[in-house]
This record gives C-alpha cells, structure tokens and sequence, in this order.
C-alpha cells in the first residue's frame, strides 16, 4: 500500500507532538511526514526536523526561523540524517500556497493562532486537485465557521474530522462521518472539570499556577486555563453544534472527572452509545490519521484498565462555580448576525484575558464580567457594521476588537480611545 503523506501544523504543540507519536509507533509505517509547521518553539523544531525528514518545513515566527535555519545549515542536515530535499517554506503565503497545491493525504491543523488555523483550513478544503483527510485540532474556527469548512469538505470531496476529545468522540459514535445527525436526540458532552471541580477555591485567590494544575490532560496554557473556567466546554459545544448540525439544546454539558467516557450519543430510540477510552490525545489523532480503518490498527495509547475502574461519576456544572461557562454559553445563544458577532468576540475577549491573566495583569475572577462586556459592546459596535456576510475577514475584525477591547482593560473600567471600528 502507497504511503500516505502527512503534514502537521502546529507540530511542536501538545497536539503535534500527540500526532508524531502515533507516526512514530510500530503501526505507523503507513506514512511519511512530508511537511512539519510550528510557532516559536524553535528548538524542539529543530529536533522534530532531524528526526522526522520532512519535505517542507515552516517556523511562522522570523526570529525563530532564523535561529533554526542556522541549525538546519546543509554540512549539518547530511550530519543529522535530514533528507538533503527538505525545504524552507519562508512566509505564510507560501506555507497556504503549499497545502494548496502540493501532494497531501492528511493534514494534522493543530495551530493555536485563530487566523492561521482558518486560513490554512481554507486552502487545504478549497482545493478540487485531490482529496484530503483533514484532522480539525484548532477550535476556534470551527466554533464561528464549523459549517462553512464542512461545506467546502463536502463540495471538495475532503474529509473533514474532529480531533478534540470529545467531537472525536460524537464523530467515532457515528460511525466515523456526520450523518446520522437527524436520528440523535441529544449529546452528553463530557468534562474533566478542571482542577477547580472537586477543589473550589475562591476566584479572586486563583493563580495561574494553580490554573494551570489540569487533573487528566497534559495540554498547552491557553487551553489549560480553559478548561479550569470550563470554557473550553462551551467552546466544543459550539463546535459540535457547527460541524454536527445540531442545536444547543440537544448538547448536554456533564462533568465527568474519570475522563473515561469521552462523550456520548443519545439516539431518538432512547438507545446511547459512547466512546471510551484513556485520556490520551493519541487516540482521537490516531482515529484521524487511520480513518476509516482505524480500528484494526494499533494505537500507543494505553489500555482502560476495567479492573480498577470502579465508578464513573456524573454531575451537572454549577455555574456559580463556573460562571465564564454561563457567559459562554450566553453568547452561543445568539442567532443570526449577532451569533457572528458573540461568538467572534467572545473568542477574541478569552484569548486576550487568559493571556494577561498568565502575566499576572488581570485575576482570574474578573474573567466573566471582562467577557460579557466585550461581548456586549461588540454586538453593539458591529450592529451597524457591514459584517452581515460571515467571512473569515469579518470574523477576524470582530475578533481582533474584542482583543483590543480587553487589552485596554485597566482592572476596573475600559477606556474606549477609538469611537469607530475600521472596516
């Protein structure tokens, strides 16, 4: 069997890394890396390129690029056994024009940058040259434009799959693909709960360090302080409901702190099925990269041991205890222009506060009221707006706003310095 050509974005992430493992294991024989892409991390880039070979290679920071292609100098590639045809791809047009145009079988889009990730989702689902399985890590597109992307899949004849947990999950108790979605009465969307879950701890005393404390998964800073504020839940919510055509009132939010069931599907029958296993992203990538066959495949992932496994617990989230979970959610309830609008700010305003949270310049309890305001003066500032069309430009103003929004923040009220949005 032809090997099958793999690129990964995002590769020295939690994800990527996840992804390399599985290429890497006994069972991966059946491909070969022919593009790795990364931020920063420049050193572990370096290491990933010396060990994998790939065809193509990206850094999208130029400091660190420069730092690396001194380490990646030709006497050293032949030195370290990477493949003489590696190849700098030196600008992020030329990495889209890549996955464009050149010969992929999966693409692995684990990219944490909202732009990137959406514009790299476009030029691998727009184009009609071949047919791409295209492994879906990076949310926050998906979460404004989930449909849109499974549209230009389907059109294009590409498959578009979930790699989170838990969309993984609905997607394998499916049968692998998002039909079926008419027979399914509701989704029980599972959650860890954080660190804050069965160790409540008043908001105005939560660090980052305690934060960043995750209790089962080992994932970046961003997405590990949202799942102690459990937005990262309303987040696959919203994801779920994009790409599986479903309302949010069927998607039913329990927390699960064993982290065994990764979700479950409740059918019109009254019959559930769920996906278990360990937590383990190499599952869910696993599932992705041998689609539709992975089943008879053997994954590095360890085995659930049924014998100690004695309870799986289930529990509505207080949302007091949760409250950027209830804003969240808030803003996913909005329909037509303004659920654009919600959902673009809102993940515009996260993204800015976990960020200053980390740098200790906003705490940790401030989080829902920041959000719920940048929310609300962004519905109220783009309402006049020509953003009618959902577009990833749109999307993106109302996103980098709501950054702005945040980041003018002072701690107690926000400064507005412009009184007009640019279009």
């Amino acid at each position: 069997m032809k090997k099958q050509i793999v690129g990964i974005l995002g590769s020295t992430g939690s994800i990527g890394q996840s992804a390399l493992r599985v290429l890497s294991a006994p069972s991966g024989g059946n491909f070969t890396i022919g593009l790795l892409a990364a931020g920063s991390s420049w050193k572990e880039f370096v290491g990933q390129v010396n060990r994998q070979s790939p065809l193509w290679i990206y850094l999208d920071d130029p400091s660190a690029r420069r730092r690396a292609m001194k380490k990646l100098t030709p006497m050293k590639t032949a030195d370290h056994g990477v493949s003489k045809g590696s190849r700098w791809l030196i600008n992020r047009a030329q990495l889209l024009r890549s996955l464009a145009q050149d010969s992929y079988d999966r693409l692995v889009v684990a990219l944490s940058d909202f732009e990137f990730a959406a514009q790299a989702l476009e030029s691998a689902l727009g184009r009609r040259d071949r047919k791409i399985v295209v492994l879906a890590a990076s949310k926050e597109p998906m979460v404004v434009m989930g449909s849109y992307f499974r549209f230009l899949a389907e059109r294009n004849g590409h498959q578009l799959i979930p790699v989170d947990s838990e969309p993984s999950a609905i997607f394998q108790c499916l049968g692998g693909n998002f039909k079926g979605a008419q027979d399914i009465h509701r989704i029980i969307l599972t959650a860890s709960g954080g660190p804050f879950y069965r160790n409540s701890v008043k908001h105005e005393l939560v660090t980052p360090q305690m934060a960043l404390r995750h209790p089962t998964w080992t994932m970046g800073r961003k997405i590990t302080i949202d799942s102690a504020t459990m937005v990262n839940k309303a987040l696959e919510a919203m994801e779920i409901e994009e790409l599986f055509g479903l309302s949010l009132d069927q998607i039913k939010i329990r927390i699960h702190p064993q982290s065994v069931i990764h979700s479950m599907v409740e059918f019109k029958n009254s019959s559930v099925i769920a996906q278990a296993g360990v937590a383990d992203m190499a599952l869910p990538i696993h599932y992705g990269l041998w689609w539709p066959r992975a089943a008879s495949h053997a994954s590095p992932a360890r085995r659930i041991d049924w014998d100690s496994l004695r309870r799986l617990d289930f529990d509505e989230p207080d949302l007091r205890q949760f409250p950027c979970l209830a804003v969240a959610l808030e803003a996913a309830r909005f329909k037509g222009h303004e659920r654009f609008v919600a959902r673009s700010a809102f993940l515009g305003a996260d993204e800015a506060l976990v960020h200053r949270f980390i740098n200790g310049e906003l705490s940790y309890a401030q989080f829902p009221l920041v959000m719920r305001k940048a929310v609300n003066r962004a519905l109220a500032v783009f309402s006049s707006k020509s953003v009618r069309e959902k577009t990833l430009k749109a999307a993106l103003e109302v996103f980098y706003w709501a950054q702005d929004f945040v980041n003018h923040w002072n701690g107690r009220l926000f400064v507005d310095r412009r009184q007009e949005v640019s279009a």
